[in-house]
C-alpha cells in the first residue's frame, strides 16, 4: 500500500524493502495515466519531501551510540520544544523519515539506531538494553519479542520473552508474516509492561493503521488501550482501519 491503490514497486526497491530515508532525501512518485489499452497518455512526477529545508539535522556517533538529532527550523523558534525519541524497529538500521517529518512540525526528535548500523552490533540478540540509557531510561521491555532469535539482553542475559507459536508465522514472497504469531502471544508478569508503575499524570495518544501482516497494529492498539484503562490513565486512541476514535478523559 502506498500513495495510490494501484502503486507498483520500483526496479531499485525490492518488494517489502525500506525507502531510502537516511538521510531523508525526497522520494519521487511517477504518476502515469494509461488508456484502456494500457498505453501511456501522460505522466507527472510527484516529489515527497520528508523534511523542511531549514531543518537542523545532526548525526551523532559517540561512546558507542549512533543516531540523528532533528531540531525545528527557524531562528526565532528557540523553544522549548516537545521532544520525541524515535527508535527504529527490529529490521535494524536507522530510518529518519518519521523523525524529520515530526521535527518539521515543531518537535525535537532523536532518531536512535541500535543494531545493523555503522559500527553497532549486527544481530538484535546482541543488543544490551543499557544502550538505551539516553539521559532518561527508555523502556522497551514488553510484548515485542516473536521468538528466541529476536531478543534483547540486560547485563549480558537475555530478557524474559513471552510464549509464542512460531508455526503460526509464514512467508509471502520471502517476507515473514508474523501478525498471527503476535495475535496469539501469551504474556505473564515477567514479560508484561508494568502499566500501573506509569504515573497517572502521563497521557497517551495511540495511533494505529491497517494490519500489514507483520505487526497487527490495531490489535496491539486495542490491547494497550485496555491496559491503560485498567491503570486509570488518560489516553486517546485512533485506529484508521475502522476510522474509530476512542478517548478517556
Amino acid at each position: 500500500m502506498g500513495l495510490f491503490m494501484s502503486i507498483e514497486p520500483c526496479d531499485d526497491f525490492p518488494c517489502g524493502g525500506y525507502l531510502s530515508c537516511t538521510p531523508p532525501v525526497p522520494f519521487i512518485y511517477n504518476l502515469i495515466l494509461l488508456d484502456s489499452c494500457d498505453c501511456e497518455i501522460t505522466r507527472i512526477a510527484i516529489k515527497k519531501h520528508w523534511m523542511h529545508p531549514a531543518l537542523e539535522r545532526t548525526e551523532i556517533e559517540a561512546d558507542g551510540f549512533c543516531g540523528t538529532l532533528f531540531k525545528p527550523p527557524g531562528e526565532r523558534r528557540k523553544g522549548p520544544f516537545p521532544a520525541v525519541i524515535d527508535i527504529s524497529g527490529t529490521g535494524g538500521g536507522l530510518h529518519e523519515h518519521k523523525g524529520s517529518m515530526l521535527a518539521s512540525e515543531g518537535f525535537v526528535v532523536l532518531c536512535v539506531a541500535f543494531f545493523q548500523y555503522k559500527n553497532l552490533v549486527k544481530k538484535l540478540s546482541d543488543v544490551e538494553i543499557e544502550y538505551f540509557e539516553i539521559n532518561a531510561v527508555v523502556s522497551i521491555n514488553g510484548p515485542h519479542v516473536q521468538n528466541s532469535f529476536i531478543n534483547i539482553k540486560e547485563y549480558g542475559e537475555l530478557l524474559p520473552q513471552p510464549r509464542t507459536d512460531p508455526k503460526l508465522g509464514y512467508f509471502i514472497n520471502g517476507l515473514m508474516v508474523s501478525s498471527p504469531v503476535l495475535r496469539h502471544i501469551e504474556l505473564d508478569e515477567s514479560v508484561e509492561i508494568p502499566w500501573r508503575r506509569i504515573p497517572a499524570s502521563t497521557s497517551f495518544r495511540l495511533v494505529a493503521s491497517i494490519d500489514d501482516l507483520v505487526a497487527p497494529s490495531v490489535f496491539c492498539c486495542r490491547y494497550v488501550s485496555q491496559r491503560l484503562i485498567e491503570g486509570g490513565h488518560n489516553f486517546e486512541a485512533c485506529w484508521s482501519a475502522s476510522r474509530e476514535m476512542q478517548g478517556l478523559g
